[in-house]
């Protein structure tokens, strides 16, 4: 537990550290027309990132950016993204009472645990259409 809260600072540090950097950078070249668009690409790659980051860094780094970032667009797709990464974990209860369901089943062995393979099941489907749908959002928002 305590292994997990210091990756977690860390990583927050990190991130911190990345957006920290990149904003007084930005803020120099806001009145020239470059300059803004180096800060709207900053938000979308911040968006995108968040949606990127069901493969990297899960749950964790939508509510970093959410806390960190002041633009409410990108604070928004923060939130989606993070809603989206916890979607799966939604099965996980299915998948546990199908254990449940299917106890008799399984000590016996006298048949097929229906219910324990239909939370699977959901589980799984709804974890790929999350991760497409993510990669979906994350491509949208950068082009």
């Amino acid at each position: 537990m305590i292994c997990v809260k210091i990756f977690i600072s860390e990583i927050g540090k990190l991130i911190c550290k990345i957006f920290n950097s990149l904003k007084p950078s930005l803020m120099r070249n806001v009145n020239s027309s470059k300059g803004v668009e180096v800060v709207m690409e900053t938000n979308k790659l911040l968006s995108s990132l968040c949606y990127f980051s069901i493969f990297f860094a899960g749950f964790i780094f939508p509510i970093i950016v959410y806390f960190i970032a002041e633009d409410p667009e990108v604070k928004n797709h923060a939130k989606v993204a993070f809603l989206s990464h916890l979607l799966p974990v939604i099965a996980v209860p299915l998948v546990i009472a199908g254990v449940f369901f299917d106890i008799g089943i399984l000590a016996t062995g006298s048949g097929f645990p229906f219910f324990m393979s239909m939370g699977i099941g959901i589980s799984i489907l709804l974890s790929i259409v999350v991760m497409i749908w993510n990669i979906y959002r994350g491509i949208k928002i950068l082009l």
